[in-house]
């Protein structure tokens, strides 16, 4: 299965505003959804301008998927609250969509909502509009500039699975011109690690092969000076017990996902220069 991004070519240079912590909530649930029930083919998040005006752009945001598909009579209920598309999909597939009625729910606050279209082994395509401010890249250099100064040209290892979270990382980390390397496991985070130094680790918890906990106290029992190297877990559910295992694996900061870019701004400059949370 390939996972593939398309952006629109006007988008460069602009800067929206929105609430990045609620819809990347709901892309996160779209595409999870859609890679969980593709086995084969590939899914693919585009992003398009479908109106633009002065400090104002409508975005068009579509999953589409070459998955099992949707039967027709189904449709209209697979956003409601624990509706599944069929019995044996959700044998098959360990659930099907739990994260539906979120999207549903969170897009309501955006003023917007879904749409599906879908045929049986065919695919899935789901889309929504939402309306954004922006700002052109010249009216917030002042901004940009400040913001680039403690990160500029920092070497981080992002330890992520999800794409769509990867993606989120990126564009945030990019933005404060930090160009991540990508380690979709713990294993090969610990192997990238060993050929090469970095400033700052972004570990998420649960990964397939070896996840975060494992693969953090694998680098503070390494005999060198990278097993030094600050960590910063990222993970959904961060409740007391999971903190505590955070720190006896040690871990220095986390945050809760989904988050807000200046949360991991601001913890990342502490971190990097020299101030470890405790």
């Amino acid at each position: 299965m390939e996972f593939s991004i398309q952006l629109d070519e006007e988008l460069e240079g602009k800067y929206v505003e929105s609430d990045p912590t609620r819809l990347t909530q709901v892309l996160s649930n779209l595409v999870n959804n859609a890679i969980k029930f593709t086995e084969k083919g590939q899914v693919q998040l585009e992003v398009l301008i479908e109106q633009l005006t002065a400090g104002q752009m409508t975005l068009r945001f579509t999953v589409t998927d070459t998955g099992i598909g949707i039967a027709a009579d189904r449709q209209d209920s697979v956003f409601e609250p624990y509706v599944q598309a069929s019995s044996s999909t959700s044998r098959h597939y360990g659930g099907t969509g739990i994260g539906l009625p979120i999207v549903k729910k969170v897009l309501a606050l955006f003023g917007t909502a879904v749409t599906l279209e879908s045929h049986i082994d065919i695919g899935t395509k789901v889309s929504f509009p939402i309306i954004l401010d922006y700002h052109h890249r010249e009216q917030l250099a002042g901004i940009a500039e400040e913001m680039d100064f403690c990160l500029k040209h920092l070497k981080v290892l992002v330890v992520e699975d999800n794409p769509i979270n990867v993606l989120v990382l990126k564009k945030a980390l990019e933005r404060w011109k930090v160009f991540p390397v990508v380690a979709e496991n713990g294993r090969i985070a610990l192997e990238t690690l060993a050929a090469q130094d970095f400033d700052l680790i972004l570990m998420d918890l649960y990964m397939p092969e070896m996840d975060g906990y494992a693969a953090s106290a694998a680098i503070r029992s390494l005999g060198n000076r990278k097993a030094a190297t600050p960590i910063i877990a990222l993970s959904a559910g961060l409740n007391p017990d999971v903190v505590k295992k955070i720190a006896a694996v040690g871990i220095n900061d986390y945050l809760s996902k989904p988050f807000h870019p200046d949360h991991l701004y601001e913890k990342m400059k502490l971190l990097t220069l020299g101030t470890v949370l405790n």
